[in-house]
């Protein structure tokens, strides 16, 4: 919510709902909750303990009368005003300041944002930074790069960070207690052998990894669904500005379906990967072992699973990325300012490039001006292809892709630990 100064006064009447009361007699009903002090909304946001306080107790709300708050208040109100003024549709304030909040977004102000937000955003910004394909907004002006085009991008490139970010701190939180769950003791029993004692617990039961890599599981299917949704606005015309559909080559032949038996099998392994990521840990039986076992982990399945998960994750990554070196491709010959023919390497960013000339190379297809990746049906086997650079992904740390993603590969890993030191 944003406000001014010059309204504060208005929301804190109409948040605490002050109200006259003939001889200090309060009514019964929702009206007692006027007998507690009402919180004040300082500092950087809500704590989590106001928020149970404001829903179970009905507490009253009021604004603080700190000058930076007010201060900060009036110049977000004073953006949105020159938005409405201008006859520009007011969308995506968030997605503003979240996607872009590294470079546009003074410290102060991204401090409150969440951290793995910010970074997400920073490195979708470093990979695609120089590339001429993208239309750069980053001066906020809410400008077209034609009249056609939409102000803003649909959510599932509009919405990355937002989307990403959460799932990016996921993985860093399970790997963090598959790292303890690695260190620890799962005797049963625990034996102290200086003093002799055994004790009885239950370090075996794997609990902490059953739910760790359910959570592994929900992630690579929402992953697998945004590459799904990203791919189907680049095969539609309606929604590709400009490309073929179905991204296909040679349009003067009668019959081609270019990249479609891609997006199909591609359509065919998103839902499995959702259905992978149903729970596991709930499913264990409750009466085995005559009642012994009457909780357990199901942590070795839930595991299995996993393992299950990403590799057919990786299979559906390679899919993509031969979809999209046929985008690019077809992209680039649109470009004809640039006359690059369909070699998209000029028209990219350094990193972009480096990860297309990999492809190109694990699939032994030459980068050519002449003719795109995909020119007609039946010219390559994909299903070896696919198999080439899911090995070049999840094998071969050697191959020219995988140093491709090293930079991405290392910044994931070094984002692990940025806000907390890890345990001893």
């Amino acid at each position: 919510m944003l406000l001014t100064t010059s309204n504060s006064s208005i929301i804190k009447k109409i948040c605490s709902h002050q109200e006259s009361h003939t001889n200090g007699v309060i009514p019964c009903g929702n009206d007692q909750h006027n007998l507690l002090e009402p919180i004040i909304i300082e500092g950087k946001h809500l704590t989590l303990e106001q928020l149970v306080q404001i829903v179970r107790n009905h507490r009253n709300v009021e604004l603080s009368d700190d000058a930076d708050i007010c201060n900060r208040m009036e110049k977000s109100v004073a953006i949105i005003a020159d938005v409405v003024n201008a006859s520009q549709p007011l969308y995506g304030v968030t997605s503003l300041f979240g996607g872009l909040g590294n470079r546009l977004v003074c410290s102060e102000l991204a401090e409150e944002l969440q951290n793995n937000l910010i970074d997400v955003a920073a490195l979708l910004l470093d990979l695609t930074d120089g590339s001429k394909m993208m239309y750069d907004a980053l001066d906020g002006k809410l400008t077209k790069r034609s009249v056609e085009a939409l102000i803003q991008d649909r959510y599932s490139l509009r919405c990355c960070p937002q989307f990403l970010g959460p799932m990016v701190e996921t993985m860093h939180d399970i790997a963090r207690i598959i790292e303890i769950e690695m260190n620890s003791a799962n005797d049963n029993p625990l034996i102290d052998t200086d003093t002799g004692k055994v004790y009885c617990g239950g370090n075996f039961l794997g609990e902490h990894v059953a739910i760790a890599m359910d959570r592994l599981r929900q992630t690579v299917g929402l992953l697998a669904k945004h590459l799904d949704v990203q791919i189907a606005q680049l095969v539609t015309p309606e929604f590709s500005n400009g490309l073929s559909g179905c991204l296909v080559g040679n349009r003067a032949r009668q019959v081609n379906i270019g990249v479609k038996a891609l997006q199909l099998t591609g359509n065919s392994i998103m839902p499995y990967l959702l259905f992978l990521g149903t729970s596991m840990a709930d499913k264990f039986p409750t009466h085995a072992e005559q009642y012994n076992q009457n909780i357990n982990s199901m942590g070795h399945m839930s595991a299995c699973l996993a393992r299950q998960s990403i590799v057919v994750l990786a299979q559906h990554i390679s899919i993509c990325l031969l979809i999209c070196v046929q985008a690019l491709d077809l992209r680039a010959n649109l470009i004809q300012e640039e006359q690059t023919g369909y070699d998209a390497r000029p028209l990219l960013s350094d990193k972009s490039r480096q990860l297309y000339e990999a492809i190109r190379s694990v699939i032994n297809v030459p980068i050519s001006k002449e003719r795109p990746y995909i020119w007609d049906d039946g010219e390559y086997a994909y299903d070896e292809q696919i198999a080439s650079i899911t090995a070049a992904l999840t094998i071969n740390q050697n191959s020219q892709l995988h140093k491709a993603l090293k930079s991405t590969i290392d910044w994931l890993r070094s984002k692990r630990y940025s806000d907390q030191t890890p345990s001893k």
